[in-house]
């Protein structure tokens, strides 16, 4: 039966900091854990989304908060490390042989995000044209290192799993400071997919799977989109 009154209400702890509440108790992580929120934007949109998913088995809502909340120090060092992990093999770094169909469709799309890391961030990421692993620059590690360490256990959490469904940084960074759309993103993480489907036709299976992968892929930015900038 569908649980359509279900109550969830916000109420502020301290200054900066706000609490989930259900039917005026404070609702907890399936680990027992007080939900603990930053200033939640849109505030009525973020409850009826709490309601619409409250029922749902496999809601990509809940789990994020939930884990956000169950955040402590070990579980966050070991999401900043596997974060970390990404910078020597983001997708955006990885091209085509220079010249080739490819390569130039990957510079057209890829570049701009770049540009904004490193016109906003001073990431200086190089370029690598082919497949042997390289290592970047030591000083990007500081600097994505100091980002994420400033990112509250939400923003963290959606970062993580952005990272993850990417494969980039770069890409996610671009997502998080609000310099690139959600199509658009979704079409930078994609595109020697996009590519080949052109190219050589429609893989059925693989579709289907990437229709659900973007399903996940929305669902976390439009958990982001909730709250407020760091």
């Amino acid at each position: 039966m569908k649980n359509t009154m279900s109550n969830f209400n916000i109420k502020k702890i301290k200054d900066k900091d706000f609490m989930l509440y259900k039917n005026d108790i404070p609702y907890t992580t399936n680990n027992g854990n007080n939900i603990l929120l930053p200033y939640i934007i849109k505030e009525k949109q973020f409850i009826k989304k709490l309601n619409i998913d409250f029922d749902k088995k496999e809601s990509i809502f809940f789990k994020i908060l939930f884990y956000s909340a169950d955040i402590d120090k070990n579980r966050r060092d070991v999401l900043e490390k596997k974060i970390l992990n990404y910078i020597d093999t983001d997708l955006i770094c990885y091209r085509e042989k220079i010249g080739s169909e490819l390569e130039k469709l990957q510079r057209e799309k890829w570049d701009s995000y770049l540009n904004f890391c490193k016109n906003k961030f001073l990431l200086d990421f190089k370029l690598n044209y082919s497949l042997m692993p390289f290592t970047q620059k030591k000083t990007n590690h500081k600097k994505i290192t100091k980002l994420i360490k400033k990112m509250n256990p939400h923003y963290i959490t959606s970062f993580f799993f952005l990272v993850e469904l990417t494969n980039s940084i770069i890409i996610s960074l671009n997502i998080f400071y609000n310099n690139i759309n959600i199509d658009d993103a979704w079409e930078a993480s994609n595109l020697e997919y996009s590519y080949n489907q052109k190219k050589w036709g429609i893989d059925k299976e693989l579709k289907s799977n990437l229709l659900l992968k973007k399903n996940l892929f929305n669902d976390i930015i439009n958990y982001i989109m909730f709250f407020s900038k760091e």
